[in-house]
């Protein structure tokens, strides 16, 4: 992770970046099926769902979680569609199996926090860095946030249902800047997804770090764009910056 300036501020994606379902996503599904009387293997559902949940982004039209409960659901129960096999559940088992998953993933404690937030928060704290969350989510995300004790962590929460903008669009970075009161060029914005996360902030020139495993290729070499398989990678550095003898 060849940083070698400290940044003016930060931003944080949210899902797979700073959470993580816990249960992992496939045995949550294995368990709450197996009350409907259908077997299902966990490792078919992690290996099925990205495809299901892309192809059911690619034909949304507008916000993909969109601004309300009912939108986000909606797009819940269609990303469930499209991975179950036509006839695997009715539509009333569908809808009321998607309607638990949804409630389920309201809760805190269905997540993980990755250990090294805490860690990180407090060196931006120390070196006065301001960190926003910038997230592409339903309506539930403020209220897992708070019941998780992070919503007073960050100077600003940036969430797509609230404010009616999604990455990669670059207003959604725009947006969190204008709350830091940083430029694009100083702040840098950490996430897992390329597409979301990296293309959007490269494109309103913010310097971007991809977490990502380190045998990952980058798709596209990137000026401004860095690489890390963790959050934590990330926490040392800063370290670093506090304490070069760390």
């Amino acid at each position: 992770m060849p940083l070698t300036v400290l940044p003016e501020g930060l931003t944080l994606d949210a899902g797979h970046t700073l959470l993580f379902p816990d249960p992992a996503l496939g045995e949550m599904y294995a368990c709450k099926l197996a009350g409907l009387g259908l077997h299902v293997a966990p490792d078919w559902v992690d290996q099925n769902f990205p495809a299901a949940w892309a192809a059911a982004r690619d034909a949304q039209g507008g916000l993909v979680y969109g601004t309300t409960h009912e939108e986000g659901l909606a797009f819940w129960i269609e990303v469930n569609r499209r991975l179950f096999p036509p006839g695997k559940l009715s539509a009333e088992d569908l809808e009321s199996f998607v309607g638990d998953l949804y409630d389920s993933y309201a809760r805190a404690e269905n997540w993980r926090v990755t250990p090294a937030l805490d860690r990180l928060l407090g060196y931006c704290r120390e070196l006065a860095i301001p960190v926003a969350l910038v997230s592409n989510w339903d309506q539930r995300l403020r209220a897992l946030l708070t019941e998780l004790g992070l919503v007073d962590r960050f100077q600003t929460l940036v969430i797509s249902a609230e404010i009616g903008i999604e990455k990669p669009d670059p207003d959604i970075f725009a947006h969190a800047l204008h709350q830091l009161g940083t430029t694009a060029a100083g702040t840098l914005h950490v996430g897992d997804s390329w597409r979301e996360d990296i293309l959007g902030a490269h494109a309103v020139g913010m310097k971007a770090l991809w977490l990502a495993p380190t045998d990952t290729t980058p798709p596209q070499a990137l000026p401004r764009v860095y690489q890390a398989d963790s959050v934590e990678a990330l926490a040392d550095y800063f370290a670093l910056a506090i304490d070069p003898v760390r």
